[in-house]
Formats: structure tokens, sequence, C-alpha cells
């Protein structure tokens, strides 16, 4: 998928898959965009909160307990 990631051209992939194919548009259907829809840096996605359940979801793994190097907070 190019850079609009659809966003642009959809309607007219369509129309070429159905003249091709000698059928409607209607019969094509719109196909599903994928992700990301748009672009997005790394630092935009390491920037998300890493909450365990997010992480578990991605890696598999629960992440591991960070310490306090200063101690408890008040």
């Amino acid at each position: 998928m190019g850079p609009c990631q659809g966003r642009l051209c959809a309607s007219t992939v369509t129309e070429i898959m159905a003249e091709s194919r000698g059928v409607s548009p209607a019969e094509i259907g719109t196909y599903r965009l994928r992700a990301p829809i748009k672009p997005v840096r790394l630092s935009e996605l390491a920037a998300l909160p890493q909450i365990e359940d997010a992480v578990f979801a991605v890696t598999g793994r629960r992440p591991e307990p960070v310490s306090n190097p200063k101690g408890p907070n008040p």
C-alpha cells in the first residue's frame, strides 16, 4: 500500500479491479485498511503508556517490575 494508505486511491483501485473483472464496483466492495492508517513515528509509539496488559499483548511476556533507585515515593 502506498503513502496514502488507501485514503485517496481506494475508490480508484476498486473501479480498476471491477473494470478488469467485468463486474460492478459494488461486487468488488472495498478493501480493508491496514494499520498504520497514517504514518506514525517510533517516538510516538514509544511515548504511549506501557501498561502491563498492552506489553503482554505485544510481547507475550509480562514486563519486569522497575525498581525505584531513590526509594519509595512518600
